[in-house]
């Protein structure tokens, strides 16, 4: 009997400790035909998106939901500007903008959907998104990024060398959903981390939405 329950234990102890090797911005790609080229393309799950964080507090998850912006607030504290600006058309209502120091996220409000996070933009190190268990954030060397975003900033960086490189990472449909043809179904999300041009460091990082 003690045998038994000596084995139990180190193999409970093994699938606790496998979130921890596997943690990463993101490891997945995806076949991606842009004019007749195929790439492997970087993309998380919806549940991975969910879990992506602001700086620790605010998750995708909670702010993606709320119904308000001063609940947003409670969540992010703060901000040092608040822009409101008045749209009243094509179904929208209002954009309003927080801004932190390095950090400015949008929200916009629909009249069928009420408001809808839109844009984090990550441009300080004061600041960063949880991705995987890993801070991303401005400053950060690229060799700290995962393989299939560094690949894909050399990629980007070796096609147009004056341009900032970029490399984005896209959202997989919830609960998996794919075509008829097998293909990864995306969500209209992605996430851009783009690297200053003539160096390895990352300039900012930006989650965006179509609403």
């Amino acid at each position: 009997m003690k045998k038994v329950t000596f084995i139990i234990t180190i193999i409970a102890t093994i699938f606790t400790f496998i979130p921890y090797i596997v943690k990463g911005q993101t490891k997945k790609t995806f076949e991606n035909n842009t004019r007749g080229h195929t790439v492997d393309t970087p993309y998380i799950s919806y549940e991975e998106f969910n879990n992506i964080s602001i700086d620790g507090r605010g998750y995708m998850k909670t702010l993606l939901t709320v119904r308000s912006i001063e609940q947003a607030i409670r969540i992010l504290g703060n901000p040092k500007e608040r822009n409101i600006t008045e749209i009243n058309s094509g179904g929208y209502k209002k954009s309003t903008e927080l801004v932190y120091d390095g950090l400015r996220i949008s929200y916009l409000e629909t009249a069928a959907n009420g408001i809808q996070l839109e844009v984090v933009e990550v441009t300080s190190d004061n600041h960063f998104l949880g991705i995987g268990g890993k801070k991303v954030h401005p400053g950060m060397p690229n060799n700290k990024l995962d393989q299939p975003l560094r690949k894909e900033l050399n990629r980007s960086k070796a096609k147009r060398p004056d341009d900032d490189p970029h490399a984005t990472i896209f959202i997989e449909r919830k609960n998996g959903t794919k075509n008829k043809r097998g293909e990864t179904i995306l969500e209209h999300t992605e996430i851009r981390i783009e690297q200053y041009p003539g160096s390895s460091e990352v300039k900012s990082v930006t989650l965006s939405r179509i609403i």
